[in-house]
């Protein structure tokens, strides 16, 4: 729901003067603030994402403004507005034709529009829009948590624009590096880039950090808007920093408020068989058994069926470092072929065999159609509660 360009500078034209002069490919670049910069050195204090005017006092020509907008670009700045007047008397061509190429919004406003004014306006807008987007992220979390009290989420919802009429699809996304999450390390580092990828859309979409995960919710999106979002991402961060590893769920999409609440435990499943197979975004539609598994919230009994189908082996395992558990896995995925398993394991076929034959003495179990299914379903299950 932040706010971007075009939303910011609805009317601004008719009210303020102010005039789009090249980057129209960039307005739903999103704003966190507004400032004044005079100096032509760009301060570090900016972090992204800030719409930026400047008068060009203390300058005496124009050759100092291209420089200053590539810094302000580089900087992943909003936009920015030069004043006309006595300072900047005409915008340099050059300095369109760069703003145009790298769809970075330059207005023009003519020296008579306080710039007091249209400033005041533009960070009484975002305040208010950050009230509205934390309003309606708390209705979110009671609607998931609290369904049932539906006091607690739908004026909110309908107030912020979110409109039970209209369909929804929740997103789930883990950031890690090294097997730890560093979520707000990426939003610190990378808000920008994310939120013009997630938030590109003419309905209001909202996200909040739970449980270490980025929880996206968008309205009316289709799902090839959905494959659009996450092959955005995926490139930028194989571009921006390769060793960060990201995993994405995505629910099916369905209507009214209180479905959000089935949608967000969908993408959260997905998500997590996401990282269970090492793999960047997963549909909740294709994650198959995973379905079933992640429907059971109570753990005890997921660890009490894994216990009772292979806990044997997992104990013999633990004892004697015996890599048994993983020969029954292999096993199970070439469907009981021992030539596929000493292929992929690069063991002796006889070895793999002698394996064989002591995991189903282990298990007291000859391996047939049935069984194979229960052992395949508990391995699983454990890989999912290791992700715990």
């Amino acid at each position: 729901m932040a706010l971007t360009l075009s939303q910011l500078c609805i009317n601004t034209e008719k009210t303020y003067s102010l005039k789009l002069e090249a980057g129209k490919n960039g307005m739903d670049n999103t704003v966190r603030w507004v400032h004044m910069v005079e100096d032509s050195q760009v301060p570090d204090f900016l972090h992204g994402n800030e719409l930026v005017f400047t008068t060009g006092i203390g300058n005496h020509n124009t050759e100092w403004l291209l420089n200053f907008v590539k810094s302000l670009y580089e900087r992943s700045a909003a936009g920015v507005v030069v004043n006309i007047g006595p300072y900047i008397k005409e915008i340099p061509p050059q300095l369109i034709v760069y703003c145009e190429k790298n769809d970075f919004p330059l207005f023009s406003m003519p020296w008579e529009t306080r710039i007091i004014d249209i400033t005041y306006e533009f960070c009484r807008r975002i305040i208010n829009n950050e009230r509205n987007e934390q309003s309606a992220a708390e209705a979110f979390r009671n609607l998931i948590f609290n369904p049932e009290v539906k006091s607690g989420y739908a004026n909110t919802l309908e107030r912020c624009g979110f409109h039970t009429v209209n369909s929804f699809v929740v997103i789930s996304m883990s950031f890690k590096k090294a097997g730890r999450s560093i979520i707000n390390k990426v939003l610190n580092k990378y808000n920008t880039k994310l939120l013009k990828i997630i938030k590109k859309s003419s309905y209001p979409t909202i996200q909040f950090i739970q449980d270490s995960c980025l929880t996206v919710i968008r309205q009316n999106s289709s799902d090839e808007e959905i494959s659009f979002i996450v092959n955005e991402i995926e490139k930028s961060f194989e571009h921006i920093q390769a060793d960060i590893e990201f995993f994405i769920g995505i629910s099916t999409i369905k209507k009214e408020h209180y479905s959000v609440c089935e949608l967000y435990k969908q993408a959260v499943a997905a998500r997590r068989v996401a990282e269970l197979e090492n793999a960047n975004s997963r549909n909740y539609s294709d994650i198959g058994i995973f379905k079933l598994i992640t429907r059971i919230e109570n753990k005890e009994i997921l660890e009490d069926y894994v216990e009772g189908i292979i806990g044997k082996l997992i104990k013999y395992d633990n004892e004697n470092n015996s890599g048994l558990l993983n020969m029954l896995r292999q096993y199970l995925y070439a469907s009981g072929s021992i030539q596929e398993v000493a292929a992929k394991t690069g063991v002796h076929r006889n070895t793999v065999n002698y394996k064989i034959k002591q995991i189903k003495e282990i298990l007291d179990s000859e391996l047939k159609d049935e069984q194979k299914m229960n052992f395949l379903l508990a391995l699983h299950i454990l890989d999912l509660l290791s992700l715990s």
